[in-house]
């Protein structure tokens, strides 16, 4: 008994926590539609599933959510963005400068 109370103290003494700060901000979409944009960019969307044939998939929602990620050896810092819908997560490319910033009003565009 008494090595199991040990045992237990010595493993909840080990123990740390993580703490992150998701980060929820404004999608695309609705600054689409407060720009007055958004049947332009629905027309866009419907041209691109078109052009990609059947089974093109579109993620598309209304909120999004992110999270400050270090990934790799060595670490590189991204915004991930989190999936409630499936077990993914978006993170771009390290290569990927031209359509991506990385801040927090940065968009995929």
């Amino acid at each position: 008994m008494h090595l199991f109370v040990i045992l237990a103290l010595a493993s909840v003494a080990t123990c740390t926590a993580l703490q992150s700060t998701l980060i929820r901000r404004e999608p695309k979409t609705f600054q689409l539609i407060r720009n007055g944009k958004y049947p332009e960019y629905l027309k866009k969307l419907k041209s691109t599933q078109t052009a990609a044939g059947a089974g093109a998939n579109v993620y598309r929602a209304d909120f999004e959510i992110a999270q400050r990620v270090a990934i790799g050896t060595p670490p590189q810092e991204a915004l991930a963005w989190l999936c409630t819908q499936a077990s993914i997560m978006w993170v771009p490319h390290v290569d990927c400068r031209s359509y991506w910033r990385l801040e927090l009003k940065g968009i995929y565009e």
